[in-house]
């Protein structure tokens, strides 16, 4: 006589509920014409620091769960955010590599389309706009005649998709550095709560970095698995390439930078990466002994934006038009009048005069580790 059969298990059975009901909306939505370029479904960061509001939380890195884009069963299947150190690459915001990678997969499928369609020529009147996580949105124009050789031969589709896929990872990437500005200047995703204490702290920025890298393994998995299965095995890689520690190591080390880094009152430095014009970042990395000095890890550099055979600089344009409460303020640190911004030539002087604020309000070294 063989075993009885198990008991059902009610948590499971809720988990297969609403995975159901979710996948019923989902094609609600779908059919209803809504689903096309879906933009990627908000997640809150946290502030490396404990306290109070910083939302401050670690995360196990052999627990990340299964990545959701999109989905009401998320919050069953992803660690969503949390902090995780690790050992190459220094302190990561999951929130914000999850954020980046699918901002990025948004964009590239944008792109991808305008391109086929040959949208968006360079000197029309034709912008291809994109929405953000805010009211900002991002204006962009090609230079199809790049796309011809002198026979008059199109790029071939791989290469395209391929300079699709880079330019998706740039527009993600100035995204990423235009939140901690607006931040700086005041923005709040809440309209009521000051983000200040999150504008360019040691982990975010190298997270939209890593965010990249894991976007872009799963983009070469595109033909092989489905994108968030692709995303959830090139995460679970990554962190183990960088030497992610256990939650335990994490808070140990966040802890050591206390009065260094961060105290009671709030974030002490700022990453404001000095060798971004080179096309590398250098994370950081903490002190040998608690409240020492923290250290600049090795270089990590920025996706090859050219490697489609197309010279990005001279075929994307891109402009952010901010639509924030705090534009003005972002204007005048940009020195412009315009109404668009261009990350090449205003987010440079957007950052240099929030260093200058840095150093001036906590000291002339706040802006190393």
């Amino acid at each position: 006589m063989g075993p009885s059969p198990m008991p059902p298990d009610p948590y499971h059975a809720r988990l297969h509920r609403s995975r159901l009901l979710a996948g019923v909306l989902l094609l609600l939505l779908v059919a209803g014409g809504c689903a096309d370029f879906m933009k990627p479904r908000l997640r809150a960061g946290s502030v490396p620091r404990p306290g109070r509001l910083t939302l401050y939380t670690v995360v196990d890195p052999d627990a990340m769960g299964t990545h959701r884009y999109a989905g009401l069963d998320a919050p069953f299947v992803e660690r969503t955010r949390g902090l995780v150190y690790t050992e190459r690459a220094g302190l990561l915001d999951i929130a914000h590599v999850r954020m980046t990678i699918d901002w990025t997969w948004h964009y590239y499928e944008r792109v991808r389309h305008a391109l086929a369609e040959g949208d968006a020529q360079a000197g029309s009147d034709d912008w291809l706009v994109l929405d953000t996580s805010k009211p900002t949105r991002i204006h962009l124009q090609f230079n199809h005649d790049l796309l011809v050789d002198d026979q008059g031969d199109r790029l071939h589709d791989a290469a395209l998709d391929e300079l699709a896929f880079r330019i998706g990872q740039q527009v993600a990437w100035h995204l990423g550095v235009w939140h901690e500005m607006a931040q700086w200047h005041g923005y709040r995703s809440t309209g009521i709560f000051s983000e200040l204490d999150s504008a360019f702290t040691h982990d975010d920025t190298t997270s939209h970095l890593v965010g990249l890298y894991v976007v872009e393994r799963a983009w070469r998995q595109r033909h092989d698995a489905e994108f968030d299965d692709a995303v959830t095995a090139a995460l679970d890689e990554l962190l183990r390439e960088f030497g992610a520690l256990t939650p335990a190591q994490t808070r140990d080390r966040v802890e050591w930078m206390r009065g260094r880094w961060w105290d009671g009152s709030g974030v002490l430095r700022r990453h404001i990466e000095p060798w971004m014009a080179q096309g590398e970042l250098h994370p950081w990395l903490v002190a040998d002994e608690p409240a020492g000095p923290g250290r600049w890890g090795q270089p990590m550099r920025l996706p090859d934006w050219d490697s489609s055979g197309v010279p990005l600089a001279s075929f994307l344009t891109i402009h952010f038009e901010p639509n924030l409460w705090e534009t003005a303020a972002l204007m005048v640190s940009a020195g412009s009048d315009s109404p668009l911004l261009s990350p090449a030539h205003h987010f440079p002087r957007i950052k240099e005069s929030i260093r200058h604020d840095l150093l001036a309000t906590y000291g002339p070294d706040a802006d190393q580790p």
